[in-house]
């Protein structure tokens, strides 16, 4: 995968964490996913966001309960003791932040992005025939991982003011959780 596509998410998730979160945080070094279920194990939630447009796939935060509970208390204001509604919403808006801020770094032009959602992480799958980069993050609390998969994929764009793409551009990315036969489902994602 082009680092022109990973580099917007370290700087993007740096910048909501510095900025929104008010938590620090320290990158790691950004490899592919190594293919093992030890991430299952390790980091037990994930909430999830789909890309459509210029570049198609999804982009993963992986992190551990105790590390969610510290995400979202911070972005709240305020503690949770247990991994509720709350906590979920909370998450989900960091991973929306994230891509948010992330796209518009992206190369190719328009992207948009879905509604994110927490899931298990066995949950988690990645499109079929496309790498998925880890990026670590470490934290007071533990270490949590952003995970990008992404398809750089040719888009018209449309003269309107909008900025939406034409009939007959590149289709939406499959939801990284999508449910469908075996023959056209995306791959379980390993991490």
């Amino acid at each position: 995968m082009n680092v022109a596509y990973i580099n917007p998410f370290l700087t993007a998730t740096t910048n909501v964490f510095k900025t929104m979160v008010k938590t620090p945080i320290r990158p790691g070094k950004p490899c592919l996913c190594d293919g093992s279920k030890r991430l299952n194990r390790l980091c037990p939630l994930s909430a999830v966001i789909a890309m459509s447009g210029a570049a198609n796939g999804v982009v993963v935060m992986c992190l551990t309960p105790r590390v969610a509970l510290t995400m979202a208390s911070a972005l709240a204001g305020k503690p949770f003791e247990k991994v509720d509604d709350q906590v979920r919403d909370a998450l989900g808006e960091i991973v929306n932040m994230i891509a948010g801020s992330a796209k518009k770094d992206l190369p190719g032009g328009l992207v948009t992005i879905s509604t994110p959602r927490v899931v298990d992480t066995e949950q988690v799958a990645f499109p079929e025939g496309r790498p998925a980069i880890s990026i670590p993050f470490d934290t007071g609390v533990g270490r949590f991982i952003v995970e990008v998969s992404l398809k750089e994929e040719s888009v018209a764009q449309s003269p309107s003011t909008d900025g939406a793409a034409q009939p007959g551009a590149a289709a939406p990315a499959r939801d990284a959780n999508a449910q469908g036969d075996e023959s056209s489902s995306p791959q379980k994602a390993a991490a």
